[in-house]
Order: C-alpha cells, then sequence, then structure tokens
C-alpha cells in the first residue's frame, strides 16, 4: 500500500512538474512574442516618422472618392514601406496613400478657409 502511495505521489510530482515546464513555455512564448510585436511597431513607427507622417498623426487625403470624403480627417496606422506608402485609417476604409497626397488636417483647415473665403 505504501508503494503504491509513494508511486501516485510521484507520478502527480511528473504531472505537476510536466505542467509547470507547459506554462513557462507559453510565457516565454508570449514574451518574446509581445517584444517581437513591440520591435514591429518601433520599427513601423520610426519608418512613418522618417517619411514625415508619425504614427496616429491626422491627416486629409488631397482626393476624395466613395469611401473617403473630402476634408475627412484619417489618422496614420501603418506603412508600407516597400511602396513607399503609409496607411491611413478613415471612417469607411483603411488604405496604402502616398504621403505627397496628404495635408495635415490643420493646414487642410485652413486651405479650405482661405478657399471659402477668398471671393472668386
Amino acid at each position: 500500500m505504501k508503494a503504491k502511495l509513494e508511486a501516485e505521489a510521484k507520478a502527480r510530482e511528473a504531472v505537476e512538474a510536466t505542467a509547470k515546464r507547459e506554462v513557462e513555455k507559453r510565457e516565454k512564448q508570449a514574451a518574446e512574442a509581445k517584444a517581437k510585436e513591440e520591435a514591429e511597431f518601433t520599427r513601423v513607427a520610426e519608418a512613418c516618422a522618417a517619411m514625415g507622417r508619425p504614427m496616429g498623426s491626422s491627416w486629409c487625403w488631397t482626393l476624395s472618392n466613395d469611401d473617403i470624403a473630402a476634408g475627412e480627417v484619417g489618422t496614420v496606422v501603418g506603412i508600407l514601406q516597400e511602396q513607399g506608402k503609409v496607411v491611413v485609417k478613415f471612417s469607411k476604409v483603411t488604405w496604402p496613400m502616398a504621403p505627397d497626397q496628404l495635408v495635415a488636417f490643420e493646414a487642410f483647415q485652413k486651405r479650405e478657409a482661405v478657399r471659402f473665403i477668398t471671393p472668386p
């Protein structure tokens, strides 16, 4: 009976040790994934800033279409560096855009104000 109890205790310890190793392995994988994600975010943020369009900054597209109204404000959320475009999220769509087709929201407001105030 004692031998059986000792065997069961060792089996439980082995299961617990295996479970502990599995938890540690998953925690390590999660930490590595988080570090990788943070590094990628930093890379993208730095690349956007280098293009003069920082992550989270607000821009207006100089054109318009069915999905993006004239003067609608979008937010820079990423970059397609190989294409030289920043990814901008508008109310209906998220789209890669050439930086030269984007104007700062404040500048767009001033330009529109001048356009409406200036007599024809």
